[in-house]
């Protein structure tokens, strides 16, 4: 791991990977922890399980806290139960990135 900075969040230990990006007048930064440990892989959830081009991880992402053009944001899985998945996409936004 290329951080050291460790939390738990529902009993799995995530490491820490930060990440600025500089698109077309628009910057931002985003910090996602990730863990290796979580049950579910990325192609059950490519959003949470996502691969990010210029980060080097592997594993689940468990949060993500963002700032873009002086917004915050933040995605955090916080229960996890053997019940079949579903997800309603109808009320999510766009992130605009």
């Amino acid at each position: 791991h290329t951080d050291t900075n460790t939390k738990t969040i529902l009993g799995y230990t995530c490491y820490e990977y930060k990440v600025d990006y500089d698109y077309t007048n628009s910057k931002g930064s985003a910090t996602f922890w990730v863990s290796e440990e979580f049950p579910i892989q990325n192609k059950e959830l490519p959003m949470l399980g996502m691969q990010l081009n210029n980060t080097n991880f592997s594993g689940f992402v468990l949060e993500m806290n963002g700032e873009h053009e002086g917004k915050k944001s933040t995605i955090k899985v916080t229960n996890v139960s053997d019940t079949n998945l579903s997800i309603n996409s109808n009320e999510y936004r766009k992130m605009g990135f």
